[in-house]
């Protein structure tokens, strides 16, 4: 692997030094022994939206409808992957998609009636005796 160009410059008069190694010792000009360094540095950054949303009726407890989507960690899969969620109490529907954002497979797809929606998450029953 070939050593990186680093940028050394003096803190003293700014006279600018190229190194592909070991930083220089003193200033050649001033003799300042201070410097700024430069290194490039390659950085990848990434943003995640999310949004959700609730629709309640006044004096109702529970919304009537709820939608969810967002990024989430898979730990099964050890990555990050979009996940879709909609509960909708009028219709008695729960919809849930998990898919890879980076093939667009589907992971996980769940669409049946909401009074049928059991024993999934935390609403799993222990089984410990």
């Amino acid at each position: 692997m070939a050593a990186e160009r680093i940028e050394y410059i003096c803190g003293e008069c700014g006279v600018s030094r190229i190194s592909d190694d070991t930083p220089p010792g003193a200033c050649p000009q001033c003799g300042h022994t201070g410097r700024l360094v430069k290194k490039p540095i390659d950085v990848k950054a990434g943003a995640q939206v999310s949004m959700s949303a609730k629709a309640k009726r006044p004096g109702d407890r529970k919304p009537f409808l709820e939608h969810l989507s967002r990024a989430d960690f898979f730990r099964k899969a050890g990555k990050w992957v979009q996940k879709v969620r909609r509960i909708n109490r009028r219709d008695d529907r729960y919809f849930e998609e998990v898919i890879d954002p980076e093939t667009g497979d589907v992971i996980h797809r769940c669409d049946e009636p909401l009074s049928e929606h059991r024993d999934h998450g935390s609403a799993k029953p222990n089984n410990e005796a």
